[in-house]
């Protein structure tokens, strides 16, 4: 894929399907960690033409929304949508957010 996306539809709803745990799945499926991450960052900023406000960087002036990440090695099985399942070695935990500068979540908060 050029983008990867949170996955929220109607099928991900009941189990409230994360972009960590959206990412994690991409892994499992062999998506390089660099790649994944540009998938939901720099190219769907650049899909709807924000790049050239900085969005999906971290270029000085560009917008502080930040998520940091990290990376667990552990077998997960992941679910979807249909019942179906795949297993992964690794899995993205949210350590914390920062929309607009501003700290949204932060790991030790919870």
């Amino acid at each position: 894929p050029d983008t990867i996306s949170s996955d929220l539809h109607t099928y991900s709803r009941p189990r409230g399907v994360d972009m960590p745990t959206v990412l994690s799945k991409f892994l499992a499926l062999g998506v390089p960690l660099e790649a994944a991450l540009a998938r939901a960052t720099l190219a769907p900023a650049r899909a709807v033409g924000l790049d050239t406000l900085g969005v999906g960087t971290l270029d000085p002036g560009a917008p502080a929304d930040i998520s940091l990440f990290r990376l667990e090695d552990r077998p997960t099985t992941f679910g979807d949508g249909f019942g179906g399942e795949a297993r992964g070695e690794q899995v993205l935990v949210s350590e914390l957010t920062v929309v607009g500068g501003v700290v949204a979540f932060r790991e030790s908060q919870q």
